[in-house]
């Protein structure tokens, strides 16, 4: 097999010695995001979701125009693009799913 691959990031094999050639699912990633962050102390209810957000919010710092925001996030109306341009909104308290 080569060592070359189109997946940045990939599941491990069930007996953790090597990666199977499979895209990393969503669900899997907010997992190991999770576990690292509590790990080295710094986790406080992030989510891979919460890249997205942060990502919008450089761009828009950076001087991005709201048409390029949305087109980046895939975003179509104005309302959501508040929502996540929004920089005190993590602090509501609502992302209560995730386990501490």
């Amino acid at each position: 097999m080569s060592a070359r691959t189109k997946y940045v990031l990939r599941p491990l094999v069930p007996s953790h010695k090597s990666f199977r050639n499979a895209p990393l699912t969503s669900n899997a990633l907010g997992n190991r995001l999770h576990d690292h962050l509590v790990v080295a102390g710094l986790y406080e209810g992030d989510a891979c979701h919460s890249f997205r957000r942060g990502s919008l919010q450089a761009a828009h710092a950076r001087g991005a125009t709201r048409e390029e925001l949305k087109a980046k996030a895939q975003i179509a109306t104005e309302s959501v693009l508040d929502l996540y341009l929004d920089r005190t909104a993590h602090l509501t308290g609502r992302n209560t799913r995730r386990r501490a």
